[in-house]
C-alpha cells in the first residue's frame, strides 16, 4: 500500500522532504517560516519615486535606459512609455535564446520603428543544445535557471558597454513577487522551495 499524499492545510503545498514538510499541526515549514518571519512595513514606490531615479541619470549618457523587450506586452509596454511618457533616450535590447517566436519577433520590430528606438538584437541557438541535453540527462536542473543566467549576465554585459545606467524590463504581477524596483535579483534561493531547483542547476552546469 503507498502512502497517501500529505498537503499543507493551508497552501496545499504537498509534502516533498526534505525541502518542504509538515508538522504535526499539518502547515507546511514554509508557511511556518512566513508565520514567523520579521515583517517589514513597506511602501510601495510612486510614480515620482521612478522620475527621480530617471531625472538623475537623463541626458548624461548617449542612452538614458535600455529596456530589455520580448516582444510581450509588459516589455513592449515599458518601452512605450520609457520613450513616451518619460522622453527618455532609450536602446531596445532583445535576446533570442532560439525560441523567441515570429510574431514576438514583428512585435519588437513594428515598436522601435514606430517609437524610433535604437534596437540591439543577440541571437543564438546554444540554448536548444543545453536543454535537449537537461532532459537527455534526466538531471533535476530548472531549465530557465541557465538561461536566465545567461540573458541578465548579458543585460548587464551590454549596458555597461553602452554606458547605460539604468535597466528596465516589463514583469506581469506575480513574476517578481519581491519588490517593483530591485538593484539584485528578486528570489532568495536560500529559501527551502528554491534551494533544492538551485542546487541541482548549480550542480548540472558544474558538470557539464
Amino acid at each position: 500500500m503507498t502512502d497517501t499524499l500529505k498537503i499543507c492545510k493551508r497552501c496545499i503545498m504537498p509534502e516533498y522532504k526534505p525541502d518542504i514538510t509538515l508538522n504535526e499541526e499539518g502547515l507546511c515549514n514554509l508557511c511556518v517560516a512566513h508565520d514567523t518571519a520579521k515583517k517589514f512595513e513597506t511602501r510601495k514606490p510612486l510614480e515620482s519615486d521612478l522620475i527621480k531615479i530617471l531625472s538623475k541619470y537623463q541626458g548624461k549618457y548617449k542612452y538614458d535606459c535600455m529596456v530589455m523587450c520580448s516582444g510581450g506586452k509588459d516589455s513592449t509596454s515599458a518601452l512605450y512609455y520609457m520613450k513616451k511618457r518619460y522622453k527618455l533616450n532609450v536602446l531596445a535590447f532583445t535576446f533570442d535564446h532560439g525560441f523567441e517566436t515570429d510574431e514576438a519577433m514583428d512585435n519588437i520590430k513594428n515598436a522601435v520603428e514606430k517609437l524610433e528606438i535604437d534596437f540591439l538584437f543577440f541571437n543564438s541557438s546554444f540554448m536548444k543544445e543545453m536543454f535537449a541535453k537537461i532532459i537527455s540527462s534526466d538531471s533535476k536542473a530548472v531549465i530557465c535557471h541557465p538561461c536566465s543566467i545567461w540573458y541578465m549576465d548579458l543585460a548587464f554585459d551590454v549596458a555597461a558597454r553602452y554606458e547605460i545606467p539604468i535597466i528596465v524590463a516589463g514583469w506581469t504581477k506575480g513574476q517578481s513577487n519581491k519588490q517593483e524596483l530591485m538593484s539584485k535579483c528578486g528570489c532568495n534561493v536560500h529559501t527551502a522551495e528554491f534551494k533544492a531547483m538551485a542546487e541541482n542547476t548549480e550542480h548540472f552546469l558544474i558538470m557539464n
